[in-house]
């Protein structure tokens, strides 16, 4: 933690993977049409503002995978106090709903809102990137 201070680092994130053409191939293979439809309605209800972000940020190629980050904790606050209305509310208007699932749809849809969150707020933040490793 004190490298994170001593450098004024915001928040470390995973190196981005690539997606060919675009992220929208990750969304179309791992999250249903209607509740990639339900975040973007709850997106455009809750942040308007990430919402008009969508089509830039979704249509390149680098996306934050797995959901994790180390961030200052202004910096955590800020983006969790964003992420779970909205995940809250695509989770309302799931069907089927919650436990009735057995996909992981809410992890997939919280990559690209990590990624849409992250890469919005790039030229405010100090983001430094690492590796990591999968265990298995």
């Amino acid at each position: 933690m004190e490298k994170i201070r001593n450098n004024d680092i915001d928040v470390i994130l995973p190196f981005p993977t690539v997606h060919e053409p675009d992220i929208s191939e990750h969304h179309a293979r791992y999250i249903k049409e209607q509740d990639w439809d339900a975040m973007l309605y709850a997106l455009k209800e809750l942040a308007p503002e990430y919402y008009k972000a969508c089509d830039k940020i979704f249509l390149q190629k680098y996306m934050y995978n797995y959901n994790i980050l180390i961030a200052k904790t202004d910096v955590l606050r800020k983006y969790c106090e964003w992420l779970f209305p909205i995940l809250k509310r695509v989770e309302q208007m799931s069907v089927p709903k919650g436990d009735e699932r057995a996909d992981r749809y809410i992890g997939y849809i919280g990559e690209n809102l990590l990624t849409l969150y992250f890469m919005s707020c790039k030229d405010d933040l100090n983001i430094v990137h690492t590796g990591r490793i999968m265990l298995i």
